[in-house]
């Protein structure tokens, strides 16, 4: 089971900038968790599970931002050690605790060992990766490609240190760092199956991947909800939204979509209102296709979605827009004061995996408050 915390979502949009659940970005190129908050009630979105980052620092700051923002913008909760603050216990033992309290660790191993507490007990990385592994938690290992070229700090950098060669006990002690670290990666190797990364946003693009999969094999062969997922879309997309369809089921999601759910003679229009007003969810599909049509009966269906929308709770999300390319959300009103682009949109024109793992977790937990 996923748990869930009370806080923040991703940002809904900035100065210079535009954002969805993937692909989130502001003036700054940085995540806002201020906005995040601000924005939670109009999209009724939450936390999903806890996912606890566990790396070296100084080698991998590019790495681990970008793995945090591949967490966060999959609407899970990133354990991260630059937002513990204050802590009551001893840094390890506060470390391995929520280690052991995570879902998910992710665990990132480039060139050094790190800082180690207590000598024979190992580095702080290696001790978090062993209290989750000890705690039953799926444990997710990325290992920097042997081959990958590497400027920032490596373990055996110091043995060409001048002051460290004059020293004999410093000279074993790196060596030991570095036989640990080849140990430690072997254990990885042992107990786990490590992926191998190169540039952060290749480990961002395998990170998402991973976790979009961990999701759907913990909901596989269930069903979220007897309510369906209505998809209104025009005839240009059917390839495009026939994966989304393909991601969804794949995933345990009821799909309702009119070529396969209308039975012959029956009343289109009255089936099609039906089934919007009965889903779970209303799936709006936005592209140039969409836009540049004078006419549509996709706008009926989002007439007809927007007056249920409506009737709603306004703190939960049902009306999800849905950009197949960059196109703009149209700015249709829904109330006296917003409008369609107001809403937060699922970004389909890039990382597809991030995006898709999202709203799936997005219906799940849905169907979880029910």
């Amino acid at each position: 089971m996923q748990k869930s915390v009370a806080h923040g979502g991703a940002e809904k949009r900035s100065a210079g900038g535009e954002a969805g659940p993937a692909g989130i970005t502001d003036a700054g190129g940085t995540y806002s968790i201020a906005v995040a908050d601000r924005e939670q009630r109009i999209r009724g979105y939450a936390w999903g599970m806890k996912v606890f980052l566990s790396s070296t620092a100084l080698d991998l700051v590019a790495y681990r931002q970008v793995a945090d923002d591949t967490i966060l913008r999959m609407s899970q909760e990133a354990v991260a050690m630059e937002r513990f603050g204050p802590l009551p216990g001893e840094p390890v033992t506060e470390c391995e605790r929520k280690a052991r309290e995570c879902d998910v660790l992710v665990c990132i191993v480039a060139h050094r060992y790190g800082f180690v507490p207590e000598k024979g007990r190992g580095s702080i990385t290696r001790r978090e990766v062993e209290a989750a592994k000890a705690a039953g938690r799926e444990v997710l290992v990325w290992i920097v490609a042997d081959d990958h070229p590497w400027t920032e700090k490596k373990e055996q950098d110091l043995l060409t240190d001048p002051t460290v060669l004059a020293d004999p006990a410093r000279v074993a002690e790196v060596a030991a760092g570095v036989q640990a670290l080849l140990d430690f990666k072997a254990w990885l190797r042992a107990n786990f199956t490590p992926e191998t990364f190169t540039t952060p946003d290749d480990l961002g693009r395998k990170i998402a991947l991973a976790l979009g999969l961990y999701l759907r094999r913990e909901t596989q062969g269930r069903s979220v909800s007897r309510q369906h997922v209505f998809i209104s879309y025009v005839r240009e997309n059917r390839e495009r939204v026939d994966q989304l369809v393909a991601a969804l089921r794949q995933a345990g999601v009821l799909v309702w979509i009119d070529r396969e759910n209308i039975d012959p003679g029956q009343n289109w229009r009255i089936a099609i209102k039906r089934a919007i007003k009965e889903g779970a969810f209303f799936l709006a599909c936005f592209s140039r296709e969409y836009a540049q049509r004078d006419s549509t009966y996709m706008n009926e269906e989002l007439a007809v979605a927007i007056d249920e929308l409506r009737v709603r709770p306004f703190d939960r999300a049902w009306l999800i827009p849905i950009r197949l390319d960059t196109t703009t959300i149209p700015s249709r009103p829904i109330d006296t004061t917003g409008t369609l682009a107001d809403l937060q949109w699922v970004d389909l024109s890039s990382q597809w995996d991030v995006a898709v793992a999202r709203l799936i977790d997005v219906i799940h937990r849905a169907a979880g408050r029910k």
